[in-house]
């Protein structure tokens, strides 16, 4: 009875001995960072200032002749610290991400795709590289590490699928194909308004191609391109609206 009461106090104190240190770890980083230390350097300065304290109060209050450590209450400490990380990069990913890669869908530019895998390559690399180098602090196991990264890739594969759903509502792109219509329409009014009009003007041409823009923008939507496969889906949709040479309208 008398050994449980003990142990109940010494899991009591290491409880607080993690808390305190994961209260002084978030205090000191973000003290670290407002005198202008890079994240990396603030992260390897104040997970070895925190470490270092801890195993020393824990070595402190090490009973002799027991088997208790402190290694959960250390394996869960620098889980927590390593959760901060996770929560600043998946903020830093999000970021940078989400705005640009709505934007490059809205603009539905024939690139579209080939710009949002290269936005998302290099922030998400960087992301991971850098939380790669930060990690080192922690004397981790690789597979520990390759892990954590990989949840990082996943989180901005993730928000990509995210966005790239909330442009395809079709409210929203029968309204973007309406707007690239009458674009086009637009374009060639205004670049022959300085001439006569005459017979020669394809009006069925011009229809053609304002429709095709229209359509560009249905293409691009129509499927998440994570990779550089080739598909057909624009060119699907361009056929099965020409018949006989006639153009169906897909806004009508």
């Amino acid at each position: 009875m008398r050994l449980m009461v003990v142990r109940d106090a010494y899991d009591t104190m290491l409880m607080h001995l993690h808390s305190n240190t994961v209260n002084r770890f978030k205090t000191s980083l973000e003290q670290s960072l407002n005198e202008g230390k890079e994240y990396v350097a603030a992260i390897h300065l104040c997970t070895q200032s925190c470490m270092r304290e801890f195993d020393q109060v824990c070595e402190d209050a090490a009973i002799q002749q027991s088997e208790w450590n402190a290694s959960k209450f250390r394996e869960k400490l620098i889980c927590d610290m390593l959760s901060e990380m996770m929560a600043k990069y998946k903020k830093q990913i999000t970021l940078v991400l989400a705005k640009r890669v709505e934007s490059l869908l809205e603009a539905g530019e024939r690139d579209t795709w080939a710009s949002i895998r290269n936005l998302f390559e290099c922030n998400t690399e960087a992301a991971v590289s850098e939380f790669s180098d930060a990690a080192v602090s922690f004397n981790l196991h690789s597979s520990e590490i390759d892990s954590k990264l990989q949840h990082l890739r996943k989180h901005a594969r993730k928000l990509l699928k995210k966005k790239a759903r909330e442009a395809a509502d079709a409210r929203r792109v029968l309204m973007r194909m309406k707007d690239r219509f009458s674009q086009v329409l637009s374009h060639y009014e205004n670049s022959i308004s300085w001439y006569n009009w005459t017979e020669e003007i394809n009006l069925d041409e011009i229809e053609r191609n304002a429709l095709s823009e229209s359509l560009r923008i249905l293409s691009i939507m129509a499927a998440i391109r994570f990779d550089e496969m080739p598909d057909q889906i624009e060119n699907v949709l361009y056929s099965s609206l020409l018949i006989d040479g006639t153009v169906l309208d897909p806004l009508a």
